[in-house]
């Protein structure tokens, strides 16, 4: 699944795209901005419609949150509406039936459209760049750390597209315990590639051996 995100973030403006191992390609339209109160709420609204193979048009869902957590999910696939709240609302389901078959139908007939089109637009555009395919740079790193006198191992893939990748070090042979590891967060390289590093902290008398595995 390749999935692309516009998001708009205080006026940032940026878009990526991402990659998962079904091929479902997903646009999001993520908005976020403060209150107008005293301090910092946020607001979020997710919006994802799903280009399938063969062209085929997938699902679509909104989401809306508050304070980080998902307060309501709409989704329409296949003439199909649902709606879900997630948190206690005062709300009665004969208030909500009328403006919930209002809305299924701006979903069919506006939103949804809408979105799919913009999907197969920037398929277009930018297929050649969508479907790329970029095998990692793995480094294992051992480098002294002055301050405890022992050093750090760390295992460095990097320029590597698409976006998904399992990084794991071993001590002799045996997967290191995931609190003993710094690192590994997923971090964009300015040629659109991705790198991820894990490290680890050993003292000047271990004896293991280290070694590192990446699949991607």
């Amino acid at each position: 699944m390749c999935r692309y995100i516009f998001a708009t973030h205080f006026k940032t403006k940026s878009m990526q795209c991402k990659w998962t191992r079904s091929p479902v390609l997903d646009f999001l339209l993520v908005l976020s901005f403060p209150s107008a109160s005293y301090g910092l709420n946020v607001y979020q609204t997710l919006v994802v419609c799903e280009l399938l193979e063969l062209d085929k048009a997938g699902k679509m869902i909104i989401k809306d949150a508050a304070g980080g957590y998902t307060t309501d999910e709409l989704c329409y696939f296949n003439n199909i509406f649902t709606y879900t709240v997630n948190v206690t609302a005062n709300i009665t389901q004969e208030v909500l039936k009328p403006h919930l078959e209002e809305f299924k139908q701006e979903f069919a007939k506006f939103f949804y459209p809408i979105c799919i089109t913009t999907l197969r637009n920037y398929l277009k555009k930018r297929g050649g760049q969508v479907n790329r395919r970029i095998t990692p740079n793995i480094r294992l790193i051992q480098k002294a750390n002055s301050d405890s006198g022992g050093s750090r191992v760390s295992c460095l893939a990097s320029g590597f597209y698409p976006r998904h990748i399992n990084l794991t070090l071993f001590r002799d042979g045996l997967p290191v315990s995931d609190h003993e590891i710094t690192g590994g967060e997923l971090l964009p390289n300015a040629d659109g590639t991705y790198q991820m590093r894990k490290s680890l902290e050993i003292s000047a008398a271990d004896k293991h051996k280290y070694t590192c595995s990446v699949t991607h």
